[in-house]
């Protein structure tokens, strides 16, 4: 296996009266680099030269001093002294020098597999470490281990460790958080199982896709718990809490008897999230949905044989123009006896104009968002705030009892027969 190595040379290699040092270097059980060697080392950087050697490239950076010093420690070490004439230190003062070498080492090395060693980056460890572990998942193609050689005893005992799993746990609470404040996981290429199970969960969300909302939910549930109780989780409560409450809320909705109120709740949402396409779709639907529910009741609709779609598409229809649809199915129309439901419709005025003037609030709405023009009738945050009122008066409409008796319809027969039955029952 070939790699490219980035060394970032520091002042290490020399005790108080200039005489050489060397340290133990040992590797963390871990660490899978089978190339790199333990032993005695004068520093981090001559270890991995002389457990490398010419198998690999390099790209060498520091400080002047630091430069200049390492330069003159390994003048007599052959080895050492052939890699930092083949490959010349670039000087690199600050940060952002750094991050321009980083970038420019990873993106023209042939190897796919790339060594950042920070051991003697003192000054910018915290920074380089968080910049090249954010890297290494963006970074796909090419392999990075973030070494480190941690001290385990002052001045004489180093262990290498690779920081990839402390970084994998920055990544997980930059996705966490960002669910938190979206409702979306970024794709960081995360192997863990909660962080795949909420991505799965949070993409059905935003595709609108009802039914897998709640399917995801039980898994992703399930794997927060797991998460809970795994130390690699540990520093993470908060973050973890505040997701819990999130899917506590769609676990209320899953078990929310209507689906015209889970349309609401999540709805409601959305709006706090500031997705308004998708809240106005929901909105869109839970009205028909309620509709439906109430016609259901007054023994006024015909389900049977009708798919949802075409069920909601022939309330809204009519609500808003007053016109027997044509939605038939072997000879049936949607509405038992069209008749009934306009004497139903009369005897109910206000009830019928509460869901004409939503439907056609919520559809002006939902086709403004959904198609781009430069001729908007009204910008974000207006829309946010008209959004909110239409949210109000879904909650009015669905909060009424759409099976409590209104002003009499003439009954149907099945109708009358569930009459008769409560009456023998009674």
């Amino acid at each position: 296996m070939s790699y490219h190595i980035i060394a970032i040379l520091g002042l290490a290699g020399k005790n108080r009266e200039g005489s050489l040092t060397k340290s133990t270097y040992s590797k963390d059980s871990d660490l899978k680099i089978s190339e790199l060697l333990s032993g005695e080392f004068i520093n981090s950087t001559h270890c991995l030269i002389e457990s490398f050697g010419e198998s690999a490239t390099y790209t060498l950076m520091g400080t002047s001093d630091s430069i200049a010093f390492q330069q003159n420690i390994f003048a007599n070490l052959p080895q050492c002294k052939a890699i930092f004439d083949k490959y010349p230190p670039v000087e690199s003062s600050d940060i952002e020098d750094i991050f321009h070498q980083i970038l420019e080492s990873i993106k023209s090395a042939k190897e796919n597999n790339i060594i950042l060693d920070i051991t003697h980056g003192f000054r910018h460890q915290p920074i380089i470490a968080s910049f090249a572990s954010t890297l290494g998942q963006i970074n796909t193609k090419k392999s990075i281990t973030l070494l480190f050689a941690k001290e385990i005893e002052q001045g004489k005992k180093y262990q290498y460790i690779s920081l990839e799993k402390y970084s994998q746990i920055s990544l997980i609470a930059l996705s966490l958080q960002t669910f938190v404040q979206t409702l979306s996981v970024p794709d960081m290429e995360l192997k863990e199982p909660f962080i795949i199970s909420l991505s799965e969960f949070s993409k059905s969300l935003h595709a609108n896709d009802f039914n897998h909302i709640f399917a995801n939910l039980d898994k992703t549930s399930d794997e927060l718990q797991k998460a809970k109780n795994n130390a690699e989780f540990r520093g993470l409560e908060n973050i973890l809490d505040k997701v819990e409450k999130i899917l506590s809320d769609f676990v209320d909705i899953k078990n929310t008897q209507k689906d015209y109120q889970k349309h609401y709740k999540i709805a409601k949402i959305m709006h706090e999230k500031g997705y308004y396409l998708i809240v106005a779709t929901y909105i869109y639907e839970a009205i028909a949905l309620y509709i439906i529910d109430d016609l259901s009741g007054q023994n006024l609709i015909c389900k049977r044989g009708f798919s949802e779609y075409e069920l909601t598409n022939a309330v809204r229809f009519y609500v808003l123009t007053d016109i027997k649809p044509n939605d038939t199915k072997n000879g049936k129309n949607v509405f038992a006896d069209f008749t009934e439901i306009q004497t139903y419709r009369q005897n109910n005025q206000a009830k019928f104009e509460s869901w004409k003037n939503l439907i056609g609030q919520i559809k002006t709405f939902r086709n403004d968002l959904a198609h781009i023009s430069k001729d908007k009738k009204y910008d974000t945050k207006m829309i946010g705030g008209e959004l909110k009122k239409v949210l109000s008066n879904l909650e009015q409409i669905i909060s009424q009892n759409p099976h409590k008796q209104t002003l009499a319809t003439k009954p149907t027969a099945e109708g009358k027969l569930q009459d008769g039955l409560r009456k023998l029952n009674k």
